[in-house]
């Protein structure tokens, strides 16, 4: 499936996994790429990426799998940072690794929309 028709159905699929939540906070999925992170508010340089915490997808679904079910956070998840402006992606689990074109494919979100979505989980798993 081309990247771009993958990032608009990823972008389905999470906006109506998020909105299936009550209030669920809106956030910017962005999926690695050169010259441009494809962003479902528009493409972002990806030297502008630096910072943006990403997951593999498998591990993203299991994060709005967790929230939308008020369990938590699953221990198991790999967090990782972009670096190298965006072309790489620095992770939990001690690996450095291509943000794109590589065996996973990753999804980011900036700290801001990071923070949020984490803070909506945890009030989800409160109540």
């Amino acid at each position: 499936m081309p990247r771009k028709s993958w990032l608009i159905w990823f972008g389905v699929w999470a906006s109506l996994t998020l909105s299936a939540c009550k209030h669920a906070p809106k956030v910017n999925y962005c999926l690695p790429g050169e010259p441009y992170y494809g962003c479902s508010e528009g493409p972002l340089d990806m030297r502008q990426a630096d910072g943006m915490i990403c997951t593999s997808t498998r591990d993203q679904r299991s994060i709005l799998r967790a929230c939308k079910l008020g369990v938590g956070v699953p221990d198991t998840i790999v967090m990782c940072v972009a670096t190298s402006g965006g072309s790489q992606v620095a992770c939990s689990d001690g690996g450095i690794l291509p943000a794109y074109g590589g065996e996973d494919t990753y999804t980011c979100l900036n700290t801001r929309d990071f923070d949020r979505l984490m803070v909506y989980c945890k009030r989800k798993q409160d109540d």
